[in-house]
């Protein structure tokens, strides 16, 4: 029997992330993937620096000259693998063990059905969210809104302790295993998202053709979550609302989105008064929207 790590690829997309990238790449077993690919997206800082000094075996930098976003970094890197059966995509702030990839691969070679594999994801704190529930409006709202409202609305993502292996609605992006071909048959990420929601729209394109994403609860990978957008003052949160609104608008439609735009207009202002939501944040979430 071979290597099972000889037919993936990994492509991780950086921006300003020379914080993490370095950690993320020496826990791959590069020398026996079928190559990685680090796609970064204009950083400002020395990501690319770092990673060409370390001097890896079988790892590619493919230098953007533009912030492309998330989805579209993940076609760039697809395009530049080398041939593979499966392919992961890993943030540049996650850490995916040689144990982790197996048990991802090995669940997808199992299970003809299942298009996406991911881990349970683990912060410095415990366990993360790893899957959840695919977008509503009111779940989307619940996000945005103040206690006591957000406690009315329900929860999209499961419970950070959820383990069981099987398929769930949608999940979290930090480390996903994919049939490559299953990918390409969905024409890969779509590239309205700019950040966020990828892995949703994802999911349903290929639940539209009979294929499932699930999470392998025997695999474990630590993340630090939002390591990127640490940088923005903002934590990235307009990038959030425009994703949200391509997603409603195409799963869902006008009404979706114009019950979205209202409902997060009420939140922010309801924050904004209560002194929870800064004045120069709210105009930039307006303007978002």
């Amino acid at each position: 029997m071979g290597d099972p790590l000889a037919d993936l690829a990994v492509v991780t997309v950086t921006y300003r992330s020379a914080t993490t990238i370095e950690a993320a790449l020496q826990a791959l077993p590069t020398e026996r993937l079928a190559g990685t690919v680090v796609v970064d997206n204009a950083s400002d800082d020395d990501t690319v620096a770092r990673v060409r000094a370390l001097a890896l075996p079988r790892v590619q930098v493919i230098e953007h000259g533009r912030n492309a976003g998330f989805g579209a970094g993940n076609n760039i890197g697809v395009a530049h693998a080398p041939p593979s059966r499966w392919i992961a995509f890993l943030n540049p702030d996650a850490v995916a063990s040689t144990g982790d990839l197996v048990a991802l691969v090995d669940h997808l070679a199992a299970t003809p059905r299942a298009a996406v594999a991911v881990p349970r994801l683990v912060g410095a704190d415990g366990p993360l969210s790893s899957a959840g529930r695919l977008p509503t409006v009111p779940g989307l709202l619940r996000h945005e809104m103040p206690e006591p409202i957000r406690r009315l609305l329900p929860e999209r993502r499961l419970p950070p302790t959820y383990a069981r292996t099987g398929p769930v609605e949608t999940v979290e992006g930090a480390c996903m295993v994919v049939d490559r071909q299953a990918l390409a048959d969905v024409g890969g990420f779509d590239e309205r998202y700019f950040l966020f929601f990828e892995e949703s729209d994802l999911a349903r394109r290929l639940a539209e053709r009979g294929r499932t994403v699930e999470l392998v609860a025997a695999a474990e990978v630590r993340h630090a979550v939002g390591a990127s957008r640490a940088h923005d003052e903002l934590g990235a949160r307009p990038h959030h609302v425009r994703s949200a609104i391509a997603y409603l608008d195409a799963w869902h439609g006008a009404r979706a989105v114009a019950t979205y735009r209202l409902g997060v207009r009420v939140a922010w202002w309801l924050r904004w008064r209560a002194g929870r939501l800064p004045d120069a944040h709210r105009r930039a979430l307006l303007e978002a929207l």
